[in-house]
């Protein structure tokens, strides 16, 4: 018994080694981060009038559900029948996440032909969020770069972190675009592009889920 203690207590201190101790820590505050994140994009982008905030808020959102399945399969792995749990909640999230593309896509558009005015548009706020976006991924990233080289898992968060600063640099930029040209609708056609990049990344999701599923029924 107090062998086993032992064993537990050196295994938990070895933060140099890429334990699967630390990579839940690392999943645990990204998600943390990055969903705190989701809430104050999404209200600051309906404050801003901004389609390109509220798209990018959802696409940071898809990654938060692909770290929580990760997590989740963590905890599961060794469990009867938790792949299978893990695999439900990963279909059930991914349909979920497809479902708000469609809301964002149709409000885009409706934006494109009834598009808000520049004095509606806060590019300012636009910019200053998505720039806070940049920092909040792009340090989760780093979270994970350690472990990349060892674990699949923590190589696809650091992948995906990293997508997800990049496009929200890309709605730093829309917005500086906007604020210079005054041309509105470059805020919807950018959430349109977002949703389509989403769309892109959950279908491999669904169909890994699908196929998890089925493998243990």
């Amino acid at each position: 018994m107090s062998q086993n203690h032992h064993e537990h207590h050196d295994h938990s201190h070895h933060h140099h080694d890429p334990t699967p101790h630390s990579i839940t820590t690392a999943f645990k505050i990204s998600i943390l981060l990055n969903m705190l994140f989701v809430v104050i994009e999404i209200y600051y982008g309906y404050i801003a009038h901004s389609m390109a905030l509220i798209a990018d808020a959802f696409h940071n959102f898809s990654d938060v559900l692909s770290l929580m399945i990760s997590l989740v399969g963590f905890f599961f792995a060794k469990r009867a029948g938790g792949k299978k749990i893990a695999a439900g909640i990963s279909i059930f999230n991914a349909f979920l996440l497809i479902f708000t593309l469609i809301f964002i896509l149709f409000e885009s558009v409706q934006r494109l032909i009834y598009p808000v005015s520049t004095a509606q548009l806060n590019n300012n706020i636009v910019m200053l969020v998505a720039f806070v976006g940049i920092l909040i991924n792009f340090g989760s990233a780093i979270l994970f770069k350690t472990h990349q080289h060892n674990d699949l898992n923590a190589q696809g968060a650091y992948l995906h972190l990293m997508a997800d600063a990049a496009i929200s640099l890309g709605v730093v930029i829309s917005a500086f675009v906007i604020k210079l040209t005054g041309w509105i609708p470059l805020d919807s056609i950018i959430s349109i592009l977002i949703s389509i990049i989403i769309f892109y990344n959950t279908l491999p999701l669904i169909r890994k889920s699908f196929k998890e599923y089925k493998a243990c029924t």
